[in-house]
């Protein structure tokens, strides 16, 4: 039936705003954690930039700041390959590549330092150029901060998207399911109209059969008194005056045969 059909679509469209709300759900938490990771990164890298330029300023390594800086290069390695896994799900490739690039040319610059033992010795000093060995660094943090950034972004954008494809399909159940109630409204409407159809039918025969045996009675001499005719006078009256109703009745529901 219609209202089958309707309440059949406005389930299935109930169930589909709640994946859709799921998944804008999930695509927020992704985003909300890609900005806290973001705004995290930067604390640290505001910390690490200090830290680093208080080492860098008599341009030495010492064996007392080595271990720090060792810490601060193993870092920016081993989060290497989580952040660039993380641009490439996002479709992000140029802020992906000045991130990798950087983290290449520290590396490359940390293998320059040699003099007289290699920077990451502990067993003496490194020279170095203060504000190369700076910069360096700095690069790194700055190239990870826009792309960190960049993820967030893109990131919100997807659950900006999400939330309004819910919101779409909230609104298409919400509209299916007034479409199902004034589906099953009209099919109850059409069942009482089928209701009292058929108790009209079911009273029209047991009428009918009463006046035809009425009629049937008064005929059997072949004559009409006036005593008989009151109720042959009722029963055309009725007759006629009945016909217009269900002559409309008929044309509504698109009835000709049996109507004419």
């Amino acid at each position: 039936s219609l209202a089958a059909t309707a309440q059949a679509t406005a389930d299935q469209a109930i169930l589909d705003a709640a994946a859709a709300q799921a998944a804008a759900d999930a695509a927020q938490a992704d985003a909300d954690a890609a900005q806290t990771t973001a705004d995290t990164a930067s604390a640290a890298a505001a910390q690490a930039n200090t830290v680093l330029a208080n080492i860098a300023n008599d341009d030495l390594l010492t064996p007392g700041e080595k271990p720090e800086v060792i810490l601060k290069r193993d870092v920016i390695v081993n989060e290497q390959a989580g952040i660039t896994a993380e641009a490439t799900s996002y479709g992000i490739t140029t802020e992906k590549t000045a991130y990798t690039d950087a983290v290449t040319a520290l590396t490359d610059y940390l293998a320059t330092l040699t003099t007289p033992v290699l920077w990451n010795s502990l067993a003496g000093n490194t020279t170095i150029v203060g504000t190369t060995f700076r910069t360096k660094f700095a690069d790194v943090y700055a190239a990870r901060q826009a792309l960190l950034n960049k993820i967030a972004a893109v990131a919100k954008s997807i659950a900006d998207t999400a939330q309004a494809a819910a919101d779409d399909a909230q609104a298409t159940a919400d509209q299916a399911i007034v479409d199902a109630a004034t589906a099953q409204a009209a099919a109850d409407a059409a069942q009482a109209d089928a209701d009292t159809a058929q108790a009209t039918a079911d009273t029209a025969t047991a009428a009918a059969v009463q006046a035809n045996t009425v009629l049937a009675n008064i005929a059997n001499d072949d004559l009409l008194t006036p005593g008989e005719k009151p109720e042959v006078i009722l029963k055309r009256d009725v007759i006629v005056n009945e016909q217009a109703g269900i002559t409309a009745e008929a044309t509504s529901y698109g009835i000709t045969t049996e109507k004419t």
